[in-house]
Order: structure tokens, then C-alpha cells, then sequence
């Protein structure tokens, strides 16, 4: 609150300075301390005066927490006392057409009646368009309540992701966020892990929570926060950067599309390690002429996958190449421009990238190109020696490469009745 009373100011500098850090909701770490940091009995959060709400709200939820419901719902949202500038009030909210929006959940919190009752501060609400707030931001509360009963104790850490040309409601300005993060975090060993999600703020329209699912990094990357900073370090890379769907129960399909509005595009992983990219003639996450050939710009474009520079070469001149790795296997492999500035081609090496021309890895020539004979298609050279490259119908930037049994000699392309039982090998792709 920009007007807060000197009384109220005074008072809750005398109470601050006595809350200790119950429990252990920061056990993980603090991801950022520039606002003031508010201890409760349920949840610890960082108040920001400039958004009046919470950048961050982290606490931990176990079992007997979710399974022993004491107290009921109250609804007595309230101004915060402890915040020293003084929280958003009720007014600001009243008319604005957004709800109040909990970060720690007023049914994570029922297991005591001191824990409801703080869930309910105005500190711990943000501005939520209806839709949201009572559709897939439920829908994932509930959902990770499921998790806890089947994991014994989950970390939760919440917050909005707030743009510089947001909108306010209220005398107090409250912040209006595009978006908002959840982060979940199982830290029992030996299998640690991590999920997260950003998700507009808006009608969603019924997609499903796979649609919004991202790593840890790039959250990261929009809030400019350190999350899990108290993990040691190598542990730490590993559950930031990964996105595993197969470790969560948690659905997903190959025709999810992620939703993350301008949020830089992730992957996502299906229970069986299906990696859900896509090729098409406009090219891959982005990709085009003017994109940097540089590992922060190919971490930055695949930030869920392991990236590996390497060393290819073409006529006796070797040159970079960056490998696009998951679980070992190669899925990409980037080429640069001859001055090693620009990305100059793609080669697609797995299978469980689409194409959404059609034909993925493993189909025959045959089943791409019928009993036509394509008059496009040449034998290749060097490390392409054996194989057969061809054009593909209806494209300009993308090639497919064939391999298969054949006895003849390199630098000849076989005839057609051997070339139709040939398999597709890769697919390449060139701004």
C-alpha cells in the first residue's frame, strides 16, 4: 500500500524482527531478496511493494498435511499488517474484474486454523482472470495435492511473471502478471526431481497442463531468480534444465502444442521419452538465417536437451558442429556458415521428430514417393558416401537422406526398384 499508516508502518517492523523461519519452506534455498522476506506458519514469501504481491511463495506440503484437514475455507481476505509498506487492500481488488488469486493455496494450508487464516492475507493474492484462477490453476493445485499423497512431502514455489507494460488495478496499482510459474520440487534421494509451468494468464482454453510445461531454466531466465540455490551444484544443473514427463503422472500427447505465448519454446517428454519437436518448412524452435551460431544461443533454444560441441568435416576441413543430445542419442545435429556465425543447416537424427510434412525417420522411399521415380535425388559424398539425397515435394529447405542395402559402387545412384525398400535416415533442413 503506497499510503500505509506510520502505526501500522511501526508495528510491523516490531513484529518482523521476531518471526523466525518455521518449518523448513526455504530448506531449497531463497530465490531472491529484493523485497522483504515474510515468514508464516504454512508458507514464507518475498513481498514486492513496486507489484504490491508476492514475487515468490515457497513452502513445503506433505502427506498428513493434505490428508488432515482441520480447518475451513474462511474467506477473510484481509490487508496484511506485516508488510511494512503495507499490502494491496480489499478495494483494489472490489470491481477490477480479476480474482483474488492465492499463491499458497487455501486448501494446502486447511491442516491448521492459524495456516488458513494467514492464506488469506492480501500478501499471498494476485490479480487472476476468473477463467484461470477457477480453471487449470485448479487444476493443477489439485493435481498437486495427488502428487503428495503419492510422494509423502513435495516443495512448491509459486509466483507472476510480471512484463514491464503490464496493467494495474486499484489505488495501490496492483500489478496485473501475463503470467505465473509453479515450480515442484520431490527432494527425497534417490530420485530427486522437478517439475515446472508457466501458464498465461488467461482462458486456456481446456488445454492440458502439458501444454505449459518448461524447466526450471527458463523460468529462471524470465524472473532473473535463483531457484534451488541450497542443492549442490551439479545435482542443481541437472533437475533445472531437464523436463521429464515420465517421472510425473502427467499425460501427454504428440499433438500438444505448447502454449507459452512468447516464452521461449521448450520441449516436452511424454512417459516414454517422446521428445515433442517438430520440423516443418519454416524450420525448428525458431530457427532462421539470422540465428546465432553459439552454444548460449543453442542452450537458449533447447534448453531441456544436452548440448555437446563437437568437431565434423567436410573435403579435409573440419569445422563445429553443436549436438543436440537426449538420454545419449543424438536428435539434432547444428552446422554453422562457412565463417562459423550463423546456423546454416539442421540435421534431424531421431525419429520422434515430427515432420509436419509427413514422413518421419524409418519410412521407406517407397512410402514417401510412391512408385514415382524422383529425378531430384543424387548419390552422396564424403560423409554421405553410400546414401542418396533427394528433394522433397512441396519444399524448398528441406532434404531427405535414404540408406540401404545395395552392392553397387559409391558415386551411383541405384535404380529405382532397389532405391524403394531404402529407409529414410535423416532429414535436412537449411534457412
Amino acid at each position: 500500500m503506497k499510503n500505509s499508516s506510520f502505526v501500522i508502518f511501526f508495528f510491523s517492523l516490531l513484529t518482523t524482527s521476531f518471526l523466525g523461519w518455521s518449518r523448513d519452506n526455504l530448506d531449497l534455498g531463497i530465490p531472491s531478496q529484493n523485497g522483504q522476506l515474510v515468514d508464516r506458519t504454512g508458507y514464507s514469501l518475498l513481498y514486492s511493494e513496486a507489484y504490491e504481491q508476492p514475487l515468490w511463495v515457497s513452502y513445503k506440503l506433505t502427506k498428513d498435511e493434505v490428508e488432515n484437514k482441520v480447518s475451513k475455507h474462511t474467506n477473510n481476505y484481509r490487508l496484511d499488517p506485516y508488510i511494512e509498506t503495507g499490502s494491496a487492500v480489499l478495494s483494489d481488488y472490489k470491481g477490477s474484474g480479476y480474482d483474488r488469486g492465492h499463491l499458497a493455496p487455501a486448501a494446502d494450508m486447511a491442516w491448521s486454523d492459524k495456516s488458513m487464516s494467514e492464506s488469506f492475507f492480501l500478501s499471498n493474492i494476485s490479480p487472476q482472470v476468473p477463467s484461470f484462477n477457477r480453471g487449470i490453476w485448479r487444476v493443477l493445485e489439485e493435481k498437486i495435492r495427488k502428487w503428495v499423497l503419492e510422494e509423502e512431502e513435495l516443495y512448491i514455489i509459486t509466483g507472476p511473471i510480471i512484463q514491464p507494460n503490464h496493467n494495474t488495478i486499484g489505488l495501490n496499482k496492483v500489478a496485473v502478471p501475463h503470467w505465473y510459474y509453479k515450480i515442484i520440487i520431490d527432494n527425497y534421494k534417490p530420485e530427486v526431481k522437478a517439475l515446472a509451468f508457466i501458464i498465461p494468464n488467461r482462458n486456456t482454453e481446456n488445454k492440458p497442463l502439458s501444454s505449459f510445461v518448461v524447466s526450471i531454466d527458463q523460468i529462471e531466465k524470465k524472473t532473473k531468480f535463483d531457484f534451488l540455490s541450497r542443492m549442490p551444484e551439479k545435482l542443481q544443473h541437472v533437475i533445472e534444465s531437464k523436463v521429464n514427463l515420465s517421472e510425473w503422472d502427467l499425460p501427454v500427447f504428440q499433438s500438444d502444442k505448447v502454449e507459452m505465448d512468447k516464452i521461449e519454446q521448450g520441449s516436452i517428454l511424454s512417459a516414454n521419452q517422446r521428445i515433442v519437436l517438430s520440423i516443418s518448412e519454416k524450420g525448428l524452435a525458431g530457427i532462421d538465417s539470422k540465428t546465432e551460431f553459439s552454444k548460449d544461443k543453442i542452450r537458449e533454444l533447447f534448453p531441456n536437451f544436452d548440448i555437446v560441441e563437437d568437431v565434423s568435416s567436410t573435403e579435409g576441413e573440419e569445422f563445429p558442429i553443436f549436438r543436440i543430445k537426449r538420454d545419449g542419442q543424438d536428435i539434432l545435429v547444428i552446422n554453422p556458415t562457412n565463417d562459423h556465425q550463423y546456423i546454416f543447416s539442421i540435421q534431424i537424427k531421431s525419429k520422434n521428430v515430427a515432420n509436419e510434412l509427413g514422413p518421419k525417420l524409418g519410412s521407406s522411399y517407397y512410402q514417401i514417393y510412391s512408385d514415382q521415380t524422383n529425378k531430384n535425388c543424387f548419390p552422396g559424398v564424403e560423409e554421405l558416401s553410400g546414401k542418396v539425397i533427394c528433394s522433397v515435394l512441396r519444399s524448398k529447405r528441406l532434404m531427405y537422406i535414404f540408406s540401404g542395402p545395395w552392392s553397387g559402387p559409391d558415386g551411383v545412384l541405384p535404380p529405382i526398384e532397389t532405391l524403394q525398400s531404402w529407409k529414410l535416415v535423416e532429414i535436412v533442413w537449411k534457412p
